[in-house]
């Protein structure tokens, strides 16, 4: 992992092929607005969700969360104090929703 320079962007970057792909809370500004090289790695990727769904029955990630290894090391509870804390936060959205 290395850093990019401060004269890039990484939207700009994908798009003129110079990382192969990215991985990101939002939507790359060269996915709409770029020169067509940016796409999604599954265009139809809802039908390969629920396709992926039916034969595994696990649910695709959608979102990660990550500690750097020098906080955990430091701080491990941090790890189990994380996973409380999302799980929380589903049981409340989900008491929302019944």
């Amino acid at each position: 992992m290395e850093a990019i320079p401060a004269t890039k962007t990484l939207s700009r970057m994908l798009d003129a092929g110079e990382i192969d792909a990215i991985y990101a809370p939002r939507i790359p500004s060269t996915f709409a607005r770029g020169t067509g090289n940016v796409r999604r790695l599954f265009e139809d990727y809802g039908t390969t969700e629920r396709e992926y769904y039916q034969r595994t029955k696990i649910f695709p990630i959608m979102h990660t969360i990550v500690i750097r290894r020098e906080v955990y090391e430091k701080n491990p509870w941090v790890a189990q104090s994380l996973h409380k804390a999302f799980g929380a936060a589903k049981a409340e959205a989900y008491e929302d929703l019944f």
